[in-house]
């Protein structure tokens, strides 16, 4: 029986940042200066999204595939009791290969209705940004991946890309013609 990702053992990195994020002084911050996202990794790339577009993330399931597709769509899960389509964001956003994944998580989104799922390699949860911190993307960004990126933060390890919704959703519909 596979653990749930909030379940899961944690290693000394993780302990680590959360010591240093729960000993840092707390600097009182308004309400619109901040901006929260989930964040997560596809290939070498880590992508953020606001929390309202992410339904549930858990373990990746069994992927059935869909004949003659491109390779953003993997093909279709079971989300819950129905059939959903299963995407690769970081073939849908032509990221560069990251670290392989050892445990695949899926993330299902929602965005006017439709729901899908994503595959991505990892997943860092709710993570709060000063939006005076936000950057435009770099030019060295897969072109695929900057029209859908509203803006970039800097965190201690890695930047983290804004991603619109909107924008994504619509790339994400192109791949299922």
């Amino acid at each position: 029986m596979n653990t749930v990702f909030l379940q899961r053992e944690l290693d000394s990195c993780d302990r680590q940042q959360w010591r240093r994020e729960l000993a840092a002084p707390l600097v009182a911050k308004q309400a619109g200066q901040l901006v929260k996202l989930f964040v997560f990794r596809a290939g070498a790339e880590w992508f953020g999204i606001e929390p309202p577009a992410v339904v549930l993330t858990e373990p990746m399931p069994p992927v059935h595939s869909v004949p003659q597709r491109g390779k953003a769509l993997v093909g279709v899960v079971n989300l819950r009791g129905s059939v959903t389509l299963c995407f690769s964001i970081a073939d849908a956003l032509h990221c560069l290969a990251g670290p392989v994944s050892t445990r695949p998580m899926m993330v299902a989104l929602v965005c006017d209705g439709w729901r899908v799922a994503c595959r991505v390699d990892d997943v860092a949860g709710i993570r709060s940004f000063d939006r005076e911190t936000l950057a435009e993307p770099p030019a060295t960004l897969a072109c695929a991946a900057t029209r859908h990126v509203i803006g970039m933060f800097r965190t201690d390890n890695a930047s983290v890309a804004w991603l619109d919704p909107q924008k994504l959703f619509h790339t994400l519909q192109e791949a299922a013609r």
